[in-house]
């Protein structure tokens, strides 16, 4: 993952491992708790608009970057 503009590139790998780690923990949910997976992924999503609202363009910023940095130590060549 790197910032490039106002972009996010992020590696297809990447972008697929997160995706399925996202489907997968709320498959996960819906069978320990019986709420329909849809559900579950709809809260998650209404969650982070919440957050992303209450957040000011600096902390955006400063989440953004922290991301970059951590996926540097995790794929170090790009």
């Amino acid at each position: 993952m790197k910032l490039q503009g106002n972009k996010i590139i992020v590696d297809k790998e990447e972008f697929l491992v997160n995706s399925l780690t996202t489907g997968i923990l709320c498959q996960w949910l819906e069978t320990k708790t019986g709420i329909p997976m849809m559900e579950w992924a709809n809260e998650a999503g209404q969650l982070a608009e919440k957050q992303y609202d209450q957040m000011n363009q600096k902390q955006r910023d400063d989440f953004l970057n922290a991301q970059v940095e951590i996926a540097k130590t995790v794929n170090p060549d790009e």
